[in-house]
């Protein structure tokens, strides 16, 4: 028999899952792992059980939550499952038009996303740039797995994604959200974007990929 890490049950028929980081647990129920391993929805804070659906790296329940935390955020949701949808179909640069498209469809915060822009290529020369829908991708690929920052213009602030940014030391308390594995950042002045903070804990998310 195993115990259960959730519940501490001692139990002939329980099973254990390995996660993508290679731990392993061990649960005597499928109750026992949703409360223990299923992502949070950061909006109503219920465990997502089934797909969710993902929005600039912030993971919801369903659509309903995602427009109710952010309407610009809750436009862009897509299916939390499988490969990311239209990662991979263009690889672009600052002179591609389908990235100006993308900073100047927020009018108000266009060149607060152009400059963002420029920081994260600073910091990430050899990032392969990628257009989803909304959102720009920097990442060591074109796909989902090397993905590393996204960069998401909004109404009133621009969002800077971190991949696995939970495990970032945050001292300052810059990071927001709520899930297992990324965090996100909001700019909504030059102000935030020059925060020497900032560029520290974007330099430790980029030395911890090495």
């Amino acid at each position: 028999m195993a115990i259960c890490d959730t519940c501490g049950n001692d139990y002939w028929l329980s099973f254990e899952v390995r996660t993508i980081t290679g731990e392993t647990h061990t649960f005597d129920s499928f109750e026992c792992a949703i409360h223990k391993l299923a992502p949070t929805c950061e909006h109503c804070g219920c465990k997502i059980a089934g797909h969710g659906v993902e929005a600039s790296g912030r993971f919801f329940c369903c659509g309903h939550c995602a427009r109710s935390s952010d309407a610009d955020t809750g436009s862009q949701i897509r299916d939390a499952v499988g490969t990311r949808p239209g990662l991979a179909d263009t690889v672009v640069d600052m002179d591609d038009d389908a990235v100006e498209r993308v900073l100047a469809a927020k009018p108000e915060m266009a060149d607060l996303g152009r400059a963002a822009y420029a920081l994260l290529l600073e910091l990430y020369p050899d990032a392969v740039v990628t257009v989803d829908g909304g959102d720009i991708g920097f990442g060591s690929t074109s796909g989902y797995k090397g993905l590393m920052f996204t960069l998401s213009p909004h109404r009133e602030h621009v969002t800077i994604g971190i991949a696995n940014g939970a495990v970032l030391p945050d001292p300052d308390g810059l990071l927001q959200g709520k899930g297992k594995l990324h965090r996100h950042v909001k700019l909504r002045s030059r102000s935030d974007l020059d925060d020497p903070r900032l560029r520290l804990l974007l330099s430790a998310a980029l030395m911890g990929r090495e």
